[in-house]
């Protein structure tokens, strides 16, 4: 081969490395401009795909987000679709991650609904070995008001948020002795302009329409297997490739409520409001919300109460660890905003003066350990037992305040056995 050939071929493959460099240098000031700020292609395929969510769980089939893992549902809002594989057949007939003996009341046990989003499920057991670490703790160290045992029962679920609590509550109301939410996260977001707490019920209609067509579930379930196969490989460090996909999902779901303006009404209250009236609005209907489940639970003599859950970056010192994964995620760049509307919110709630409402955002003040994997959710800790030292932290801390308020008494022999409630 001769000295001009080898000169086009270099000279070929430079053209096309620069090209190359010169459509991603594009694609990252597109994505950049779009979003205000700039995430790794990997990381946001790793958000979208709930990979850290799901890290836990026993099954390779979990290739896919949250749409795609949830199904629509005119009470509750949405409910897990067992058809993904995702759950495996711990999808249970409240239509959450949990095993299936949950009805008819266990007769012998003093049952406890929890309910809440992600943290709150993850609370209630543990994703990966199914065990229900606070079930066990409860069984380990106290005995019940009264029953055989203590018995947990999860109705949370991944973004769950209010009215699905206030709902859920008020349904399986007959099958529990006690509740407890752990909420105020997923809640906050739809607390300010331009969002409405409450979603809006023709939207929603169509919501449903739209997700449940066969052929649009199944693109979305093929568009995120593609997402989860390129992150697994090199090209998952692609800016082009990830704004190719994420535009083909953005016009998969551009019927999705969440696309769809929420000014786009006739009728509403807050049609013509400003963001102060938006604020007054919505924090009237959460804590509208939490007054109507205390009134609820005793009015049918139930034990209830309500923990604010605690963010990562509120009365945390965090550790360098922490701050790097915060850092390489979107969450980082709205830190502030997190903050001012969280405490905003919190001060709303605690200004009802409800001895059934807990501020739980200063459980890790004390730790300098690694606790966050977000902003919200805990890291694994032992990979062995799925153990996770900030959910380990936040069963121990409200096991003590529920057996102080609802008087549960120490157990004499903490080596005791006890009866095992679940499949």
């Amino acid at each position: 081969m001769n000295k001009e050939i080898w000169i086009k071929i270099v000279f070929s493959l430079v053209t096309i490395c620069f090209f190359i460099f010169g459509v991603e240098l594009c694609s990252f000031i597109i994505l950049k401009v779009n979003d205000q700020y700039f995430i790794s292609p990997s990381s946001s395929y790793t958000s979208y795909l709930n990979t850290k969510i799901f890290q836990g769980i026993d099954t390779n089939k979990c290739d896919m987000g949250l749409a795609e893992t949830t199904y629509l549902d005119p009470y509750f809002g949405y409910q897990l679709n067992s058809e993904t594989g995702c759950f495996g057949d711990s999808v249970n007939v409240l239509g959450t991650s949990q095993a299936k003996n949950v009805l008819p009341k266990d007769e012998n046990a003093y049952t406890i609904l929890v309910l809440g989003g992600s943290v709150a499920d993850m609370f209630a057991h543990q994703s990966g070995k199914r065990s229900f670490l606070f079930e066990e703790y409860l069984n380990h160290n106290y005995l019940p008001p009264k029953g055989k045992y203590f018995k947990v029962t999860s109705a949370a679920i991944a973004s769950g948020r209010q009215p699905m609590q206030l709902t859920k509550l008020s349904l399986y109301l007959h099958t529990f002795d006690a509740a407890i939410s752990i909420e105020g996260f997923n809640e906050h977001f739809y607390l300010e302009y331009p969002n409405y707490f409450y979603e809006d019920p023709n939207q929603f209609t169509e919501r449903i329409k739209v997700l449940t067509q066969k052929s649009n579930l199944n693109l979305r379930k093929k568009t995120a297997s593609i997402m989860k196969n390129i992150n697994d490989s090199f090209l998952g460090h692609s800016n082009t490739l990830y704004l190719i996909l994420s535009s083909a999902l953005l016009n998969i779901n551009k019927n999705d409520i969440h696309t769809v303006s929420r000014l786009e009404r006739t009728h509403h209250p807050l049609l013509k409001a400003n963001e102060r009236e938006f604020w007054i609005w919505n924090i009237s209907l959460y804590k509208q919300a939490l007054k109507s489940m205390q009134y609820l639970c005793e009015g049918h003599h139930k034990k209830c109460h309500t923990f604010i859950q605690p963010i990562a970056f509120i009365n945390k010192n965090l550790t360098q660890n922490e701050i790097k994964i915060l850092k390489s995620s979107k969450d980082w760049e709205a830190k502030d905003q997190y903050i001012k509307t969280y405490q905003k919110m919190i001060k709303e709630i605690m200004s009802l003066k409800s001895a059934n409402i807990t501020d739980l955002t200063d459980i890790f003040k004390k730790h300098q350990e690694d606790i966050y994997l977000d902003i919200t959710h805990y890291l694994k800790t032992n990979e062995v037992t799925a153990e996770r030292r900030g959910n380990t932290i936040l069963i121990q801390k409200i096991a003590r305040i529920l057996a102080k308020k609802w008087n549960f008494k120490k157990r004499a022999n903490q080596n005791e056995s006890y009866p095992s409630t679940q499949d």
